[in-house]
């Protein structure tokens, strides 16, 4: 899931640089494409659990005690399940 998060972010930043440049035709060509081939539900569900873990990881990293790092990895774990019950149902 994350390599095609990855992959699906690289080509939006590769078709947004060809519209700056003024390339409207090859940027209006790549996107209707580009949206026929990319799964944009699944997309934004990780996008929106990928944040939700880097900021539970930054917690994580900065975290006192054992007990604090035991709930927070608990919580990661719950959010890795969540994400992947989601785009299992879709």
């Amino acid at each position: 899931l994350l390599a095609e998060y990855d992959r699906v972010n690289k080509e939006q930043s590769r078709l947004n640089k060809l519209a700056a440049e003024g390339n409207r035709v090859a940027y209006s060509n790549g996107m209707e494409e580009f949206g026929k081939n990319t799964d944009w539900r699944t997309h934004y569900r990780v996008q929106r659990y990928r944040h939700d873990i880097n900021e539970l990881t930054r917690q994580f990293l900065n975290s006192k005690t054992p007990e604090e790092r035991d709930s927070l990895a608990k919580a990661m774990v719950s959010c890795r399940d969540k994400l992947l019950e989601e785009v299992a149902e879709y």
